[in-house]
């Protein structure tokens, strides 16, 4: 039986000074900001509003639209949770064609890299995926 490989490569990367789009500001793309900011990203997020409150020092600029293209200028690497699929599409698919790495929250087949589950017990992180 073909075994599918997708997502079968666990990686732990070094974020810190990286800069990072996130786009969407609901509750799932601050929790993104969140991880992104306390592994030492530089986050740069796009959402016309956002729909709980944040501490604002977690992102280096907020843009206060909806995505454009030109948003991933300089970017390493695209996290994408809107929670709108048109736009979660087309942030991955402009992504994918400029040579980044994206997830698409929810959505693995607009992803490139996937986001485990997470559980630290210092000096001990565990990450998990299905």
């Amino acid at each position: 039986m073909p075994r599918n490989a997708a997502f079968d490569y666990p990686v732990f990367l070094d974020l810190t000074g990286v800069d990072v789009l996130v786009v969407g500001g609901g509750r799932i793309g601050l929790r993104k900001v969140r991880g992104l900011a306390r592994a030492g990203a530089r986050v740069l997020l796009v959402a016309p509003e956002v729909s709980v409150p944040f501490d604002r020092t977690m992102v280096v600029e907020h843009r206060r639209r909806p995505y454009r293209s030109s948003d991933l200028d300089g970017m390493r690497l695209v996290v994408t949770a809107t929670g709108v699929p048109e736009v979660d599409e087309a942030v991955s698919t402009d992504a994918t064609a400029a040579g980044k790495w994206v997830n698409a929250a929810d959505r693995p087949e607009h992803c490139s890299f996937i986001l485990p589950a997470i559980a630290r017990a210092a000096p001990l992180t565990v990450a998990v995926s299905s």
